[in-house]
């Protein structure tokens, strides 16, 4: 079965908090520190698709940015990364299933 409509959103009737354009500069501890006034930039731009779309995008390229100096977290972004940060099991003893 094929759908010839799209269904998007009515962009003016959302809160602030569902428009990932407000919230746009979560860092995870990266230095996104020249993304700033292009976020910025985005975040004035009349809400809509348009703004929407171009929110979508500049994640991608702050998650190549360097980790800030003196971050005191540990922010894997693979899967053997986080595998590596994982307490590691300690068998229990003494017990029945």
């Amino acid at each position: 079965m094929k759908f010839s409509k799209r269904y998007l959103p009515d962009y003016s009737l959302l809160h602030s908090w569902e428009l990932y354009s407000v919230n746009i500069l979560t860092d995870e501890g990266r230095d996104i520190a020249k993304y700033k006034k292009l976020a910025e930039e985005i975040a004035v731009l009349p809400v809509g698709k348009a703004r929407e779309d171009m929110a979508d995008h500049l994640p991608e390229s702050m998650s190549t940015a360097p980790i800030r100096d003196g971050y005191p977290f540990v922010e894997p972004d693979t899967l053997p990364e986080i595998q590596k940060c994982r307490y590691k099991r300690i068998p229990r003893t003494g017990f029945k299933n």
